[in-house]
């Protein structure tokens, strides 16, 4: 094994090849696992998705390393295109823009039940309120168009004149600020009644 370790990216790609070695290939699949993962959190927000694509992503390229790769000395851009290519298969498959934010919103929902199960909605309801009015204005702004007025992604990214990548990201962080302020004021999925 430790003499695998000490091999370039190349010597191990044929000994993946040649050999069938899986030491080599699991050797090269560490070195590059940052980067793909990298690549991935780049598009996805949801850590269970985010495996799930690293894992297709080394099947795809323990299948495609036999036949596909030729080009010598250029393994690391060969891979951050397998990657890219999958990523937009993905998301083609999914009908979604490959920067859409994927999230699950069945935490923040909150709807009418009998009277007592109104009065707990109306405190989550309080607390979330409470809760937007910490963030920076334009943030609020950004969930008033999302939530309230029902805009895309890509509608709000045009009207704040802003990449939607960038929209993407902040609201995606704002998500998660929003999600572990709410979770600490004991307000959980159980918390609602719908």
């Amino acid at each position: 094994m430790l003499q695998f370790k000490k091999l370039s990216d190349e010597e191990l790609i044929i000994a993946y090849v040649s050999q069938q070695s899986k030491v080599a290939f699991n050797i090269l699949l560490t070195r590059y696992a940052t980067i793909i993962k990298g690549m991935i959190a780049n598009k996805v927000f949801d850590p269970d998705e985010q495996d799930d694509l690293f894992q297709e992503i080394s099947v795809r390229l323990y299948a495609n390393l036999k036949g596909n790769y030729r080009e010598e000395g250029h393994f690391h851009p060969w891979l951050c295109r397998l990657v890219s290519n999958h990523l937009t298969s993905y998301f083609r498959k999914r009908q979604k823009e490959p920067n859409q934010v994927i999230v699950n919103f069945e935490w923040m929902k909150v709807a009418g039940g009998s009277n007592g199960a109104c009065l707990e909605n109306e405190r989550v309801l309080s607390v979330l309120e409470n809760i937007l009015k910490t963030m920076n204005e334009d943030m609020q702004e950004v969930f008033h168009m999302k939530f309230y007025d029902g805009l895309t992604y890509r509608q709000i990214a045009e009207r704040k004149n802003i990449p939607l990548s960038t929209l993407n990201k902040r609201f995606a962080r704002a998500l998660q600020y929003l999600k572990r302020e709410m979770l600490a004021k004991g307000i959980t999925s159980a918390s609602y009644h719908y």
